[in-house]
């Protein structure tokens, strides 16, 4: 749509004369995709409807669907969202290595993962068993 008359592929990653290496680069040169307002917009009117889990899913989704500008920055605006669920029991940091441990697991269905996001790497040692149950 904003390239008239390509021939080949790399004619659509070509801008100003610098060949990019990828489509979003090129995207962004062109100022076509230059920040990540879409996707704040989307999680900001998804978090008051939706489920930790969920909006961990449609994060994921948004990453590997769409490759945001800045994930990490998508990440922190939101992480405590993402991680409620986790927080009724464990505490902050546990917490969110465990919404980044289910994030990650999404993206590796994808190959890909976190780091190569620039997102906080989950580490397992962290996971501690869930406390049994109280019978009341």
């Amino acid at each position: 749509l904003h390239v008239c008359g390509p021939k080949s592929f790399e004619d659509v990653r070509e801008y100003n004369g610098t060949i990019h290496s990828s489509f979003v680069e090129a995207c962004y040169a062109r100022g076509i995709a230059s920040n990540d307002n879409e996707w704040r917009e989307c999680l900001c009117e998804a978090k008051e409807f939706h489920s930790p889990k969920q909006l961990r899913n449609l994060f994921g989704a948004i990453c590997v669907l769409n490759v945001p500008a800045n994930a990490l920055a998508l990440w922190n605006g939101f992480k405590v969202y993402w991680s409620e669920d986790f927080m009724r029991v464990f505490d902050l940091e546990t917490s969110l290595n465990r919404a980044l441990l289910e994030i990650d697991e999404i993206f590796n269905v994808h190959s890909l993962s976190c780091q190569r996001l620039g997102l906080p790497v989950p580490t397992i040692s962290q996971i501690i068993e869930e406390p049994n149950a109280i019978i009341q």
